[in-house]
């Protein structure tokens, strides 16, 4: 009767064991997570950025099918323009960026 018992706590500790290493693993997975979705942040069509170099890209893209040169160069001093607008903006842009990494490295130690 004690072997039965001794084996019944040995088995509801491995249990245990068993559990925590399953919250761990979870909250490894959740972190990961929130990992890969900070590092492809940028590609979301929210993204300032992106919707600015989107239509330039385009631009570059349909210049090179009609072989234009008018539309390379319209296309560059188009982007040229833009940059010179939004080059204030990019150091908070940034600034931000680090903010929410930082955030994110804060809430993920505690």
């Amino acid at each position: 009767m004690k072997e039965l018992e001794a084996r019944r706590k040995a088995l509801a500790l491995e249990s245990d064991v068993y559990r925590e290493t399953l919250k761990l693993q979870l909250q490894n997975l959740q972190l990961y997570g929130a990992h890969v979705r900070q590092r492809f942040n940028f590609l979301r069509p929210s993204n300032p950025l992106m919707m600015l170099i989107g239509p330039l890209i385009g631009g570059l893209v349909q210049s090179r099918r009609k072989s234009s040169r008018m539309g390379l160069f319209a296309s560059l001093l188009f982007g040229w323009k833009m940059f010179r607008k939004i080059r204030a903006l990019i150091p908070t842009l940034l600034a931000r960026r680090k903010r929410r990494q930082k955030e994110g490295a804060s809430a993920s130690a505690s």
